[in-house]
């Protein structure tokens, strides 16, 4: 994640998560493969850049999906999500996903 202010929110995330487990940022660091507390410490500030790796290692560290760790439980309702794709026929499910693809490829050149 190369945003500022996404790397903000990020770091919020996981230290709200990090307290709600009651854990040090001496054990997440320790759990999710980073080499120390300071670590830690600056993905929570949002000083961090955060490769997908280290999205995934955090996410397992501290129990919860890597997409709502990225986005928020008011972002991300996969349930939800699901609830409507098995409503779908299959030519209507067909449609989502090639939409699903579209705003994914979309993103992806926004990046770079």
């Amino acid at each position: 994640m190369k945003n500022r202010d996404a790397n903000i929110e990020f770091g919020k995330r996981v230290k709200a998560r990090r307290i709600e487990l009651g854990m040090s940022q001496e054990e997440l660091a320790l759990k999710a493969g980073y080499n120390g507390r300071s670590s830690i410490s600056l993905v929570e500030l949002g000083k961090r850049d955060i490769p997908a790796s280290k999205v995934q290692a955090l996410a397992k560290a501290l129990e919860i999906e890597p997409t709502e760790l990225i986005f928020g439980k008011k972002y991300f309702d996969k349930d939800r999500l699901l609830d409507i794709y098995i409503g779908l026929n299959d030519k209507s499910r067909e449609h989502l996903l090639n939409y699903a693809q579209f705003l994914k490829d979309g993103d992806n050149h926004e990046d770079g």
